[in-house]
């Protein structure tokens, strides 16, 4: 009997970690300790193993990108908000290289980051994405979120 609750209480004891970033908002990511912080930047990476400059980031520098991601963005997702941090830093050549999927992750970020522009965030999601892939044609160099200013 005592080593039936020694071992309950120990499973209570133990950290549990079920951090989904697509799900977990900003918020909560924020209040978790430094080991929880470090757990989500793990499953961050994961959840972008089709970014080849993610997969090739430490995972610390994964967790300080998701942390200052969700500094400037606290009310999204964990996931809205790397995408959104990342279209300030990603060229229209990167995108341009991305497969059908990713490029629909870019878009919901850039909807989010675009919120106050009535013209994109009324947009149907293929529409920007053919929108994303002309001004991206145009503009190579530009960072996504220049290039969809010009």
């Amino acid at each position: 009997m005592k080593l039936i609750l020694a071992a309950t209480f120990t499973l209570l004891a133990a950290p549990v970690f079920a951090a989904d970033p697509t799900t977990m908002t900003c918020t909560d990511m924020m209040a978790m300790d430094s080991q929880g912080m470090a757990d989500t930047g793990v499953a961050i990476k994961g959840a972008m193993t089709d970014n080849t400059k993610m997969s090739a980031m430490a995972d610390a520098d994964v967790t300080t990108m998701a942390s200052d991601a969700c500094t400037a963005h606290p009310d999204a997702t964990v996931m809205d908000a790397m995408h959104m941090a990342m279209l300030d830093t990603m060229t229209c050549t990167d995108v341009l290289a991305m497969d059908d999927t990713v490029k629909m992750n870019v878009v919901t970020g850039m909807k989010m980051a675009m919120k106050d522009d009535t013209t994109i965030s009324a947009m149907a999601d293929a529409d920007l994405k053919t929108k994303l892939g002309d001004v991206c044609t145009s503009h190579p160099d530009a960072t996504v979120m220049d290039a969809m200013k010009m």
